[in-house]
């Protein structure tokens, strides 16, 4: 059982569920049904929601072939904190910055975010690869 990448989505479920509600929210008090209404604040709430939504599933998947291939745990374990620290400290940046000059936690997020996504995809290559027979 993939219990690391298991727990990881549990985790990055209760995340996305805290920045949905932020946008709802933010919305509601602000009585902005559709778009960003020309918002600088939501606009960034909205945009730590969707960047979320598009960089987890695809990290997910990639670590839970990871986890299924046999990848020593402690590598597993490692990849998936990274991945969710990566992320949280994405959203922070994107939700806190006041102008585009703050983007140190956004590019840290982004960088751990790619390198999970970049190793698991090499250690899945890898394991394919070396377990090939013709």
């Amino acid at each position: 059982m993939p219990y690391i990448t298991i727990i990881t989505s549990g985790i990055c479920g209760l995340v996305f569920v805290a920045l949905s509600l932020n946008v709802i929210l933010f919305r509601k008090n602000n009585r902005i049904a559709y778009g960003n209404g020309n918002n600088d604040i939501l606009n960034r709430k909205i945009r730590a929601h969707g960047n979320f939504a598009e960089y987890v599933p695809f990290c997910l998947f990639s670590l839970l072939i990871t986890e299924i291939t046999s990848t020593p745990l402690f590598v597993t374990i490692i990849l998936a904190a990274l991945l969710v620290i990566a992320r949280l400290i994405h959203a922070y940046g994107v939700l806190v910055s006041e102008s585009n000059k703050k983007f140190l936690p956004r590019m840290i997020g982004m960088i751990l975010t790619l390198s999970v996504l970049m190793i698991t995809s090499v250690i899945n290559i890898y394991m394919a690869v070396s377990n090939l027979t013709f």
